[in-house]
């Protein structure tokens, strides 16, 4: 009987970590979502707010969980939406010390294609040309 408590207090607690951790997906996501649907609607200042808050939520997973390279990658793309490449950089660069020790992130080869965009747009052709070529080594 007293075994039967247990393993039922065990399934208990997995169900409610299970149920935590599908809640923080969900949370990343909708925020993803309203961080994109104020993009279109070109406020940029709610949408950067919302992709903080998402990454934020990827954070309390790991420092090096993959969502966070996606909100980096977002966030970069807003800015050079905005014609602000000098701050989109920092944040690619972010994203790719992050890649560092998650190496197997499929779409590295965006954030590389986007970080040679934002040099591009600077005038910086040597390191627009590097990253340029990682992008197309990374597919």
């Amino acid at each position: 009987m007293r075994h039967t408590a247990v393993i039922a207090s065990f399934c208990l607690v997995l169900s409610l970590h299970a149920q935590a951790a599908q809640a923080r997906d969900r949370s990343w996501e909708s925020l993803r979502k309203e961080a994109t649907r104020l993009v279109i609607h070109r406020d940029f200042a709610g949408a950067m707010k919302a992709e903080q808050q998402a990454m934020a939520v990827a954070q309390k997973s790991s420092r090096y969980d993959p969502r966070i390279i996606r909100s980096l990658q977002a966030m970069g793309g807003m800015y050079q939406l905005q014609g602000k490449y000098t701050e989109a950089i920092p944040l690619y660069h972010q994203a790719i010390a992050i890649h560092q020790h998650r190496p197997a992130y499929p779409v590295i080869a965006g954030v590389y294609k986007d970080l040679g965009a934002a040099y591009k747009a600077t005038g910086n052709e040597p390191e627009a040309q590097k990253y340029t070529l990682l992008a197309m080594a990374a597919r």
